[in-house]
């Protein structure tokens, strides 16, 4: 969707036994081309901070942590992740 002129990616879940093979990733990708196109300049996305390894996905596809959210909408914690494209 977007949100605040930026794109927001919500919601993004790989089932296990197709994780790491590059599926996020290549969605990711997709996702900045698109935005290229769309003339954005910005991904944000969020998730809960007991997610480590969504975290660490975001991390590892050149987000970075650049707010918080305090008992978001399913009562927890969110870290906010920003990438510029």
């Amino acid at each position: 969707g977007v949100l605040w002129n930026k794109i927001h990616l919500q919601d993004i879940h790989i089932k296990k036994e197709y994780q790491r093979i590059g599926i996020g990733r290549n969605l990711v990708e997709k996702m900045i081309f698109i935005g290229k196109k769309e003339g954005y300049k910005e991904i944000t996305s969020d998730c809960d901070t007991s997610n480590k390894k969504s975290i660490q996905f975001h991390i590892n596809n050149g987000f970075k942590k650049c707010g918080y959210i305090k008992n978001n909408w399913d009562n927890e914690d969110s870290y906010v992740f920003s990438r510029k494209i």
